[in-house]
């Protein structure tokens, strides 16, 4: 018995060694299993890694070269061979541009390829990005529209002299006669006509190389030759012959003189580079042109006391007095007629607006501290007249987002903020200017104002440049923008304005510039029409009032954030081809 009890603890014994080294095999499987698949895991995790490096490094190839396209497009230059990029993480990234539908869709097509190289050079992996831009809406040209319209005033003049500060300009005298026995002691000639239209012709191609006088029509004078000419009747008294001024009759056919000028250059002076699509709009209702055209003739006022001009001005005056016949061209309103300095790409596509580019700007305003973001029923908005109003005090950033609907106006009265009665900038500036007006003046901050409604904005730029000299202003708007430049800073009512801007608006840009003079560096967008007015509140000025856009491109470079944002080349179509 004891011998089976013994051999039956042997026989236990031998099947514990059994399972136990079935169970260390198991283990050790299940342990090899474990580090096989750690190591496979871990190659998995290198290859997709290493993928999504190569993606990020062709998507950055996209980006790098988008920004040397737009470079070099804003300049008017072609567009060379890209290098290749080097990337830190080792990546090397290969750039193709195919420009074949440049001109005839406006697409450049670009493929990015991402290389990732052993030591030797040879190719490990790579993966490729492929990119369309759309660069029809670059700024190659400082203006952009569907049309031009433009509009200073139009005065009757008689002769080429300046306009006085007084809104009298002196009248040219051609051809004289002899006084007579019984005329006055002065003066010693009398005028008889004023200057040839033909005498302006040439004059007035300086300031206005558009405006063409032979196209003024006078109604009743068939090829008229003077501005103005008298008939005289002569009486004799105790056998002197004098001129009977009474009895004389002087006839006035003056033309319409633009007064006001567009001038459009690059930044060495030589004229800029305006895109229409439909060309000029010369499209006025009634109210608008007569609003444009001044009927008074302003009398001739040499103001040089007992000299032959001033003399003869006194004549003329007195003969005008007496019943003188003035005769007014027919009201012809051209837009050309009020430019200056610009050359003209007709046939070139208007600018879009994306409705996409707007949704990006409301994600940013909600999601960066340094944005603002102002909703429809924000208390910041007040409804008054139809339109909404903001207080500029209220805002507490530079950069803002108004979300209110595309149909709604809201209005931004930077001069509101100012009292026109008993004010001093100085005094403003050094006291409590709010958190819109602190941020321009000690950090200067630009100004971003985007809304998908219709934007209104009155400013008197001069403030701006008592805060910061670097302040910029980009206003963009998914329907139309309407700028008003009015002189509110009493201290310099006749100093010109400087104002540096990018606008773009989906559909009409309005400018109204009251000021003597404005000097706009920067870019104007509009997707429809683009009208700029000018009207000089002070009333006619011996210097003729101008409106001058310079292009600068490094406006869209000071954008604070992404060019993407200001909707230059946009991306289109973007695919990854491996």
């Amino acid at each position: 018995m004891a011998e089976k009890i013994k051999a039956l603890i042997v026989q236990q014994r031998g099947s514990a060694v059994i399972v136990a080294l079935f169970v260390l095999m198991v283990i050790c499987l299940m342990g090899t299993a474990i580090l096989t698949a750690a190591a496979v895991e871990r190659k998995v995790v290198v290859s997709q890694n290493r993928v999504e490096m190569l993606r990020q490094a062709a998507d950055a190839g996209v980006q790098v070269s988008r920004n040397i396209i737009m470079n070099y497009l804003a300049a008017g230059q072609a567009i060379p061979a890209i290098d290749d990029i080097y990337l830190e993480n080792g990546c090397r990234v290969e750039i193709t541009c195919d420009l074949s539908s440049i001109d005839e869709d406006g697409v450049i097509s670009v493929t990015s390829r991402a290389y990732m190289e052993d030591a030797d050079g040879s190719v490990m992996a790579s993966k490729a990005a492929r990119a369309d831009l759309l660069v029809d809406c670059l700024p190659s040209c400082v203006v952009r529209a569907s049309t031009l319209e433009l509009a200073g005033r139009y005065y009757p003049a008689v002769s080429g002299k300046e306009i006085d500060e007084l809104g009298n300009q002196d009248w040219d005298v051609n051809n004289t006669e002899p006084g007579l026995a019984g005329d006055p002691d002065q003066p010693w000639f009398y005028p008889l006509n004023g200057p040839s239209y033909n005498n302006f012709n040439e004059e007035y191609q300086i300031n206005h190389p558009y405006f063409e006088l032979s196209t003024q029509q006078w109604p009743g004078i068939p090829d008229p030759d003077y501005t103005w000419r008298v008939d005289y009747v002569y009486a004799s008294l105790a056998e002197q012959d004098f001129h009977d001024l009474e009895n004389s009759m002087i006839h006035i056919a003056p033309f319409y003189h633009p007064y006001g000028y567009l001038e459009i250059v690059d930044k060495e002076g030589h004229p800029g580079q305006i895109g229409l699509a439909q060309g000029w709009n010369n499209t006025l209702t009634a109210d608008e042109q007569n609003g444009l055209f001044e009927n008074t003739l302003t009398n001739p006022n040499w103001g040089c006391y007992m000299s032959e001009e001033n003399c003869q001005s006194e004549v003329i005056n007195a003969l005008i007095s007496y019943g003188g016949s003035i005769v007014y061209p027919e009201k012809v309103f051209r837009s050309q007629d009020f430019v200056k300095t610009t050359q003209v790409i007709e046939d070139l596509p208007a600018p879009t607006l994306s409705s996409e580019l707007l949704r990006s700007y409301r994600e940013l305003a909600l999601l960066c501290p340094e944005w603002e973001y102002i909703p429809e029923d924000s208390d910041k908005l007040e409804f008054n007249g139809g339109k909404y109003e903001i207080d500029i005090g209220s805002l507490n950033q530079t950069y803002i987002f108004i979300d209110c609907p595309a149909a709604e106006t809201v209005v931004l009265d930077f001069n509101a903020v100012l009292s026109p009665t008993g004010y001093r900038l100085l005094d403003w500036l050094d006291g409590s200017i709010g958190p819109f007006f602190g941020l321009l003046k000690n950090e200067h901050r630009s100004v971003i104002i985007v809304s998908t409604a219709d934007l209104e904005l009155n400013m008197d730029n001069i403030m701006f440049e008592h805060l910061s000299s670097d302040t910029r202003f980009y206003v963009i708007s998914e329907g139309n923008i309407n700028l008003t430049l009015a002189p509110v800073i009493l201290e310099f009512p006749h100093s010109p304005r400087n104002i540096r801007a990018f606008l773009r608006a989906g559909e009409n840009i309005h400018i109204h510039s009251k000021v003597s003079g404005c000097n706009y560096t920067g870019l104007i967008y509009a997707g429809n029409h683009l009208f700029i007015q000018m009207e000089n509140l002070e009333g006619i000025q011996e210097d003729e009032q101008y409106f001058r856009i310079e292009k600068n491109d490094t406006i869209i470079q000071q954008f604070p954030e992404s060019w993407a944002y200001l909707g230059m080349a946009p991306i289109i179509a973007y695919t990854y081809l491996d």
